[in-house]
């Protein structure tokens, strides 16, 4: 009986070690509608890179298969006919012109926010990985505004001041920041009480703001409720709208107090154009001392609701 030998092989490189990714370069944020560049650079080392990978979200939409591996850290193989594009659902990508690690998402959509990964095999005999990944999140700002609504015209030092603030479309998701006169409000309450999600992965978010209105908030009979909202790390846009302090309750009764509102979903300067309508109207009839006269008093502030629906629309 014949003993079988195994020889066991084993490959030693001297000062060898495996491929690595020195670092990628991947806009954190980028405005819908941008070309992207994303780029991957490779350590040098003494070895062949067997490819060069890109994947957004664990799906590879970019790969590159090297036949020579560069010499220094400025000499970079060319990708010629190697370089492959697999279609991913959101991405156009354009092949870049620097390097088998440099591609182009171009014209981007919300669709190609995620996480990005570069990864490098090395070829034989090592076959060592390194995979080096970054987030990319598209901004599309919202296509209005801040719209607040729910917001009554007038009010008394006690009332309780309830509105809603909504952010049309926007991505991603926007915060929101509610202000007194400029000054961030921080007692209260502030909630989001709902998010549609929209069919272009964009969302519309409403929140709402519930606070006890104090004497020091009215400066000269007035104050400023603003919405802020925060779309990405750097889009910021704002809606303010004023309030009036109320006054007797004759004036109440022949509706220039607390319960005159305007049509809160236009722009403030719509809704105040149309409410200073009204107003004129009230102090008009509070002209006519007479009870005869009051019908016509009535007849007369129609008018001018009329009037102030004409300046909202």
């Amino acid at each position: 009986m014949k003993a079988t030998k195994f020889f066991i092989f084993v490959i030693i490189l001297k000062g060898s070690r495996g491929v690595r990714i020195q670092g990628v370069e991947v806009p954190g944020e980028v405005q819908a509608g941008e070309d992207v560049s994303l780029r991957c650079r490779v350590d040098p080392w003494p070895g062949p890179l067997y490819s060069l990978s890109w994947w957004k979200d664990g799906a590879q939409f970019y790969r590159a298969a090297v036949t020579a591996f560069p010499a220094g850290r400025n000499d970079t193989p060319s990708s010629g006919s190697l370089a492959t594009v697999f279609p991913q659902p959101g991405l156009s990508v354009k092949v870049g012109g620097r390097g088998l690690g440099h591609v182009v998402l171009q014209a981007v959509t919300v669709a190609a926010s995620g996480l990005y990964s570069c990864e490098a095999v090395a070829d034989f005999p090592s076959f060592s990985q390194h995979l080096v990944s970054a987030n990319l999140t598209v901004v599309d700002p919202p296509d209005t505004r801040p719209v607040v609504s729910g917001f009554r015209v007038r009010y008394r030092p006690g009332d309780q001041l309830t509105a809603n603030c909504t952010v049309l479309r926007a991505h991603p998701l926007p915060t929101l920041t509610w202000f007194i006169n400029s000054k961030k409000i921080v007692n209260g309450s502030q909630k989001v009480v709902e998010v549609v999600p929209e069919e272009d992965l964009t969302s519309t978010l409403t929140g709402r703001v519930s606070i006890r209105l104090q004497h020091s908030h009215f400066v000269d009979a007035t104050f400023n409720l603003t919405c802020g909202a925060r779309v990405g790390a750097a889009l910021w846009t704002a809606t303010t709208i004023t309030g009036h302090l109320a006054r007797g309750s004759l004036q109440t009764y022949l509706g220039v107090g607390g319960d005159t509102r305007g049509d809160h979903s236009q722009p403030f300067q719509s809704l105040h154009a149309g409410q200073a309508a009204v107003e004129g109207c009230g102090r008009l009839s509070l002209l006519l001392p007479l009870l005869p006269l009051l019908v016509g008093a009535a007849a007369r502030r129609v008018t001018c609701r009329e009037a102030g629906r004409r300046l909202l629309y």
